[in-house]
């Protein structure tokens, strides 16, 4: 499994030199799940069925907890690579308006922590 690399914490293309840079394995596999769980359903044209429906299931004034951990759940899932989450931690703090999710995710490539 091969990708174009981003950053960590800008999520922008990665240049060294002005070169794409390329991540291979568990690298490209964890860097598939942190950009699903943060991709809005409907925001790529050419196909609006992919993503989180945010909307719809996160950001709404009455969310439900087991509703938004089962549509990460979900998400993570349905990701080719990604065999089973081992632990799942949500944390909702309603005064920042904050949700943090971390998860151990057994994958083809071993288990990767992954935290959003």
């Amino acid at each position: 499994m091969n990708d174009i690399k981003l950053d960590n914490d800008s999520h922008d293309l990665q240049l060294k030199n002005f070169d794409l840079q390329i991540c291979t394995g568990l690298d490209a596999l964890q860097q598939r799940i942190k950009t699903r769980l943060l991709f809005f359903a409907g925001e790529w044209f050419l196909n609006t069925t992919v993503g989180i429906n945010f909307f719809r299931d996160i950001l709404v004034k009455k969310y439900d907890i087991r509703t938004i951990r089962t549509v990460y759940q979900s998400e993570v899932l349905s990701i080719p690579g990604v065999e089973s989450i081992q632990r799942f931690v949500l944390s909702v703090d309603k005064k920042a308006r904050r949700l943090d999710i971390e998860m151990n995710i057994k994958t083809i490539y071993g288990e990767t922590a992954v935290s959003i």
